[in-house]
């Protein structure tokens, strides 16, 4: 991602919005895997793998946008 050609008001912006978006993303992983543990736990057929698939693409969207909000963030501080 080259973020040393971006102007610092869109860093500040897409550092906002990545903020957001984690944590709307952060919320709804915690309901997923809620649900998931409760259907694991009340169903008698075992796991169910489209909740558990859910749940990792989830964590794992979270893991990117971590990691590309502490790259934008690091930009902006060596900007200051």
């Amino acid at each position: 991602m080259k973020l040393k050609n971006e102007p610092t008001e869109v860093l500040q912006t897409k550092l906002n919005s990545t903020k957001k978006i984690m944590q709307v993303l952060s919320t709804l992983t915690i309901i997923a895997a809620v649900f998931f543990v409760y259907n694991w736990i009340m169903n008698d057929e075992g796991i169910d793998s489209s909740l558990s698939l859910i749940t990792i693409a989830m964590v794992l969207a979270i893991i990117f946008l971590d990691k590309k909000h502490k790259s934008i963030k690091a930009e902006l501080q060596t900007r200051e």
